[in-house]
């Protein structure tokens, strides 16, 4: 920035990078965590709370849950909420408006452009959210080979369908009527008898020859 004002703050609590050591006996999802604590328990509406892809460490649904309450924790203070300045890739935030509407609320983005099926970054910041990923995309840039992008494109594509990756399609009919059938004779068989466990493998044997 060219110009920028600032207020006068009593502390900075940030929860931004996280280095793995075997010395503190902690994973780094514990460390994150012992940042959030610092902040949520010291800052004050002086303060400034810098909180980077918090919730990363632990599953999606854990990590949403996380970001999310610690975010309706410091809103629900309403005059009395630290600066914070919170980035996230859980989309699913802003897709199931899971952040209460705020007068102290603002949600930022940066600006993209569409040059040919490829993006190119502006570098500035706009009011709004991205609603989408563009890992396919960074993943491009960074030289990663065009076919394995392409099937990540295949594959997030099929899984917003909720279908399975590996369509039938996609395998020789004749092997893939195979499995089907290994599968069939698999579920039928109970394997509670000896004599029976015997038959099945009996059959395997001369099926997957």
């Amino acid at each position: 920035a060219v110009v920028s004002t600032q207020s006068t703050g009593d502390s900075i609590f940030t929860r931004i990078k996280c280095i793995e050591s075997v010395s503190v006996n902690l994973s780094t999802f514990m460390l994150d965590l012992n940042q959030i604590t610092k902040a949520v328990n010291g800052a004050t509406s002086r303060s400034l709370v810098i909180m980077d892809e918090f919730g990363k460490g632990t599953s999606r649904h854990n990590g949403i849950a996380l970001f999310t309450a610690t975010m309706r924790h410091w809103l629900a203070r309403d005059k009395e909420c630290p600066f914070v300045l919170a980035a996230t890739h859980y989309h699913t935030i802003f897709h199931r408006r899971l952040l209460p509407p705020s007068s102290i609320l603002r949600y930022k983005t940066f600006d993209i452009e569409d040059d040919d099926g490829g993006l190119v970054y502006l570098y500035r910041l706009i009011d709004g959210y991205c609603l989408h990923s563009r890992a396919t995309n960074v993943a491009r840039l960074a030289g990663i080979d065009q076919s394995i992008v392409d099937r990540a494109d295949e594959i997030l594509s099929l899984t917003a369908a909720e279908k399975h990756p590996m369509q039938p399609e996609r395998v020789k009919d004749d092997n893939f009527e195979n499995c089907q059938t290994v599968v069939k004779r698999f579920l039928e068989t109970n394997f509670e008898f000896e004599e029976s466990s015997y038959e099945f493998i009996s059959w395997l044997k001369n099926n997957l020859r």
